[in-house]
């Protein structure tokens, strides 16, 4: 895309939001359906969430949904391997 092209989509946005303020045009995008969240998520992120979605999906069939817990192993598990993933990306939680 050519820096004129992406200057006037700019200038384009800020008219029609009426704002200089790019939280809010972001924020309008989103309500709007322009943009949704699930295509920024980084690839590998999303791997990761898939694959301990299928693991909690097939635990939770072979077991009566009443006597389903989630085991606090496989959320921690899951919250380590997004941290490592991220850490790879140079991308930080607070």
């Amino acid at each position: 895309m050519k820096i004129k092209n992406l200057e006037y989509m700019k200038r384009t946005l800020k008219k029609k939001f009426k704002t200089e303020d790019w939280f809010v045009i972001i924020q309008k995008a989103f309500e709007l359906g322009i943009l949704e969240e699930r295509d920024y998520i980084n690839p590998a992120i999303k791997e990761i969430a898939l694959d301990y979605a299928s693991k909690i999906v097939n635990d939770f069939k072979y077991k009566p949904p009443a006597r389903y817990k989630l085991s606090k192993d496989v959320l921690f598990d899951f919250d380590n391997a997004i941290r490592l993933s991220l850490k790879q990306l140079k991308i930080t939680l607070k």
